[in-house]
């Protein structure tokens, strides 16, 4: 069963992303199909604590809105960066 999701997201938290709330999230996830949702930032202690109160863990990596067949699941990014370090020709 094919399922739609889309897994880049961030929270209202993320500079430059402006107020999101979930319902607003679930009202756009209706509106694109989408079954599931990445919880974006979820490591960033406001926005983990208010998906927290919010949503219902079914058991399954998944959180639900109540109310509503939106469902979330958390997600953050990793950026990493280094020195690119480039070897010199050697002879």
């Amino acid at each position: 069963m094919p399922v739609t999701v889309d897994l880049h997201s961030h929270s209202g938290y993320a500079g430059g992303a402006g107020q999101i709330s979930l319902s607003a999230l679930a009202e756009t996830m209706r509106f694109k199909w989408y079954q599931v949702y990445g919880v974006g930032d979820c490591l960033f202690p406001a926005w983990q604590k208010e998906y927290q109160q919010v949503l219902t863990d079914t058991g399954a990596g998944l959180y639900l809105l109540p109310g509503t067949n939106a469902r979330f699941i958390r997600q953050t990014e990793v950026i990493l960066t280094a020195k690119l370090i480039v070897p010199t020709p050697t002879g």
